[in-house]
């Protein structure tokens, strides 16, 4: 997208503060984007973080100090299964289980609903509940599906795992 076409956005909506879900951001605010970003509470301030570590690494050249103030003084917040409006469209978030306020985002604009997953996790772990879809109904799923398969890809680095801290004992 052009600098030009950033600024037509209405919204831009975060499903979790990893970077290759909103580390753009500092680029769009400081192209000229002006609207609102939606969040959870939890993504937001994980995302600040995040991003203050990326800006003291990387010192983009094309982020600006005013791009940078526009982004923290734009997030809108909002609470998981609580719908809000962006223009014509609902939207809500929906605990994706991923991260601290990872949110699956369901949008409908009364006729059809799209439900975006970004990275989700559907198993209970030591701190959050798995992602609960049941009840949820879309029209449109757009998914990431990155360990989608039933084969376990980590086998071989959890046995070297294991053979390592065999090996110390």
């Amino acid at each position: 997208m052009s600098d030009e076409q950033l600024k037509e956005i209405d919204g831009i909506v975060i499903s979790h503060a990893h970077l290759d879900h909103c580390g753009y951001l500092p680029h769009i605010y400081s192209a000229g984007y002006r609207n609102k970003t939606y969040v959870t509470k939890p993504t937001s301030e994980l995302a600040n973080v995040l991003i203050n570590d990326y800006m003291h690494i990387s010192n983009p050249s094309d982020v600006t100090k005013e791009g940078l103030i526009q982004l923290g003084k734009n997030y809108s917040l909002h609470e998981y299964k609580k719908e809000f409006r962006i223009k014509d469209f609902t939207v809500s978030f929906i605990p994706a289980g991923h991260i601290l306020g990872s949110a699956l985002i369901k949008v409908s604009d009364g006729k059809k609903t799209l439900l975006y997953t970004g990275d989700i996790n559907l198993s209970k772990t030591r701190l959050l509940d798995g992602a609960d879809l049941r009840g949820i109904k879309a029209d449109i799923l757009i998914t990431e599906s990155t360990y989608g398969g039933e084969k376990d890809i980590f086998k071989d680095e959890k046995e070297n795992v294991k053979q390592m801290i065999n090996s110390t004992v």
